[in-house]
């Protein structure tokens, strides 16, 4: 049998924020070359995950006594080093030192402190190079310093104990980066969905329902697994772990094979909150990715080059197609009412609306340079980009309404997501095969019989506004938009309260901030001759949208130099969005409405 590779990971004290890892490989040649990703699948920026290590050295038992051979180590590039193997037999056993520093509170990369561990093992193992298809081993040791702590992950049990501290495989690299490991004195619950086990962990101070919430993800869960598996209603997996960090103030997520790391803020377990409404899509989002974007992938990701970007275009339908279904399906589970998701469906058009940057850049070239213009924004970004998750989704909503409404509601966009789920993904493990870039048009070709390839280009690849009042209306909907009339939408701009005044931090375009000549980091001081707050500035800007001949002076301070500006009006307004379900739809409509959302 070939040596595994071998991962120790040990905290000697978690308040200084060090995971501390040892390796053990054996020899088989002249030199041996140990790499690390520079990004973790799933978040399209490259982070560098190599900079945190410290301290790295390597040794090998030689001779009888097993004296330790040093061995020299050389820097290769960001994220490589090559250890000197010349002198050692084949066989012989590399030990590799290293420490990594885990301070980052997000779902990305590892955290340590006296409350709780985690780590993607993509920020703290290196792979070695030529070996990433053979299966590893990773000993996870008790964190000293965390009592009562146990821990949690989707990898295999070989030996562990009551805690789940102890011995786990992987049958590659791959899996062991894709299987996140949470530690700390967590809450939990367990439930079966779709066949297979699955295990809800909460770490933090909360005072949630874990009872209504199991029983909300448990609906969850199930209605995926039919959606996707309409006949057996089988999850792709056998067991799944959902980690859920509770903070202050927090939010994010991110999929993988069989589990997902979750943040949410301590109110969002507040059953009935807005908040937990917003949690359930999260968790909804992130589970329909098990399917979507785990095993359904673009071919660029097949498999995931993980020392550089891998561009597609095709990132609206692996994260917005996601978003239109992660509240659609919280509906057709029973967790959410209509009301309820046309609420959360006006909070996404809204969002969109309200992007300024939607008339620069297509779905498909948000989806391809996410890496540098959604991952790195700036204070000018919502004048230059659209995200593909908002967006992404509301092209889902215009191509399912599109279909249904053309195949007289026999077909739906379900109909090819299965079909990309039958063709790409069922089989993924086995054959690696990824959706071409070209590839969605002729699926939903196949799963339907209708050529909509011109209003899809037209969608993702242009930039002019998607038909949603149209098509929803035509689903029994009716969609309405109202300008709002708070300090940012009438500015145009974000801002903050500061002792001194207001502190601009985005400005967008054609609107009375930009106009006015205010920029982000502006300080502003005064308006017409009164310190400035929130209600003197709204004061200022409804007398000049009354009588735009009105002169107003604008004082504020750009870095340390006083400016003196004057108010202007601009047509920029901040836009929000209500849909109400129509009282007495046409009876084409109606039938719209119910095939699309039951009632």
């Amino acid at each position: 049998m070939p040596f595994l590779t071998q991962y120790e990971i040990s905290v000697r004290d978690a308040r200084d924020h060090f995971i501390q890892v040892r390796m053990h490989l054996d020899a088989r040649g002249p030199e041996t070359v140990l790499r690390m990703p520079a990004w973790i699948p799933g978040s399209y920026m490259v982070r560098d995950f190599a900079r945190h290590v410290r301290g790295m050295r390597a040794s090998a038992a030689v001779g009888r006594r097993g004296a330790h051979l040093p061995l020299r180590i050389t820097e290769l590039d960001k994220d490589s080093w090559a250890l000197d193997s010349s002198a050692l037999a084949a066989g012989t056993v590399i030990l590799v030192d290293y420490e990594v520093y885990a301070y980052d509170a997000s779902v990305r990369t590892a955290w340590c402190d006296s409350q709780r561990c985690f780590f993607n093992a993509s920020s703290v193992a290196f792979a070695v190079v030529g070996r990433e298809a053979q299966a590893c081993e990773i000993t996870i040791q008790p964190v000293q310093g965390l009592p009562g702590a146990r821990l949690a992950t989707g990898l295999r049990p070989v030996k562990r104990d009551r805690a789940g501290f102890g011995r786990y495989r992987a049958k590659d690299y791959d899996e062991l980066i894709d299987c996140p490991v949470e530690i700390a004195a967590f809450d939990d619950f367990s439930f079966k969905a779709g066949g297979a086990e699955h295990r809800f962990v909460i770490s933090g101070a909360h005072r949630g329902d874990l009872e209504r919430l199991k029983a909300d993800v448990t609906r969850i869960c199930e209605a995926q697994c039919r959606f996707f598996e309409p006949d057996s209603g089988r999850a792709p997996f056998g067991r799944y772990v959902f980690m859920l960090a509770v903070l202050g103030n927090g939010y994010g997520g991110l999929e993988h094979r069989n589990s997902t790391a979750l943040i949410c803020s301590r109110a969002d377990l507040e059953p009935g909150s807005e908040g937990y409404d917003t949690l359930l899509g999260l968790i909804s989002h992130e589970y329909f990715h098990s399917w979507n974007v785990k095993r359904i992938k673009p071919q660029a990701f097949a498999p995931y080059p993980l020392q550089h970007e891998a561009y597609t275009r095709l990132l609206w339908v692996f994260e917005g197609l996601t978003s239109y279904y992660d509240d659609l399906l919280l509906l057709r589970s029973g967790v959410f009412t209509r009301e309820q998701y046309l609420k959360a469906l006006a909070k996404t058009i809204t969002q969109v609306s309200n992007q300024a940057g939607r008339a620069y850049q297509s779905l498909e070239s948000s989806s391809f340079f996410a890496w540098t213009k959604y991952y790195k924004q700036d204070e000018n970004s919502p004048n230059s980009i659209v995200s593909y998750y908002t967006k992404g989704a509301l092209a889902g909503l215009c191509l399912d309404l599109r279909i249904r409404l053309a195949s007289g509601h026999r077909k739906s966009l379900d109909d090819v997501m299965r079909y990309l789920w039958q063709q790409y993904g069922r089989d993924f493990e086995r054959d690696g095969r990824g959706l071409p870039e070209g590839g969605f048009g002729a699926a939903v070709l196949a799963a339907t019989g209708l050529d909509l390839s011109e209003e899809m280009a037209a969608w993702t690849q242009g930039t002019q506004e998607l038909p949603l009042a149209t098509l929803l209306e035509q689903a029994g909907v009716m969609l309405q938009l109202e300008a709002q009339t708070h300090l940012e939408s009438r500015l145009g701009a974000r801002w903050r309260s500061h002792p001194a005044g207001i502190e601009i931090v985005q400005v967008r375009s054609d609107s009375a901030a930009q106009a006015s000549g205010l920029a982000a980091g502006d300080l502003v001081i005064a308006c017409d001759g009164l310190r400035v707050g929130e209600q003197v500035l709204l004061k200022c800007l409804e007398r000049m949208e009354r009588d735009a001949a009105t002169d107003i002076e604008l004082l504020a301070f750009r870095h340390d130099a006083l400016l003196r500006l004057q108010l202007c009006s601009g047509t920029a307004r901040l836009q929000k969005a209500q849909l109400t379900a129509a009282a007495k739809p046409a009876r084409a409509a109606l039938a719209a409405r119910r095939a699309w959302l039951g009632s």
